[in-house]
């Protein structure tokens, strides 16, 4: 049999205990490969656990003071990572606009919808979050493209 370059293929061997004797049985078990990259154990998650809590504790929370220290010390980075990575991904440039233009637009943006998050449904903040850039950032470019349809001139 050939080997294919995505499959492997495993001899697994079994006994077999019967009444009168005992024989070995083989068979041959095909295993796709996996594909794609292997995870890294070394790379830092950007958006974990403790950003998690550190924005239910701050969506929960009512004292301003408060809610600036958690946002400053756990939030500001992950947030940051976050949107640059989403603008760069998607190419959600607007092209009238400077990078960090787009990127301080779209972080008060995601910070005034901060507080619509409710805690008790068990979902992640991080997907709730990108999805929020990700919609405001379309909108954005789409606004703009229909801005600049109605200012060209025949």
């Amino acid at each position: 049999m050939e080997n294919t370059l995505n499959e492997q293929k495993i001899l697994k061997t079994e006994t077999v205990d019967t009444v009168d004797t005992s024989s070995t049985v083989s068979e041959i078990i095909t295993i796709p490969k996996k594909r794609g990259r292997k995870p890294n154990p070394n790379k830092k998650v950007y958006f974990g656990e403790d950003e998690e809590r550190a924005f239910a504790e701050y969506v929960n929370s009512t004292d301003q003071t408060f809610r600036n220290k958690i946002f400053a010390e756990k939030l500001y980075r992950p947030f940051t990572k976050m949107i640059e990575s989403i603008i760069r991904r998607y190419n959600l440039f607007t092209p009238d606009e400077s990078f960090e233009e787009t990127f301080f637009d779209t972080m008060s943006f995601l910070i005034t919808k901060i507080n619509n998050f409710d805690t008790t449904k068990n979902k992640k903040a991080y997907s709730y979050c990108g999805t929020i850039c990700k919609n405001y950032l379309i909108l954005k470019r789409t606004q703009y493209s229909k801005k600049n349809q109605k200012q060209i001139s025949y």
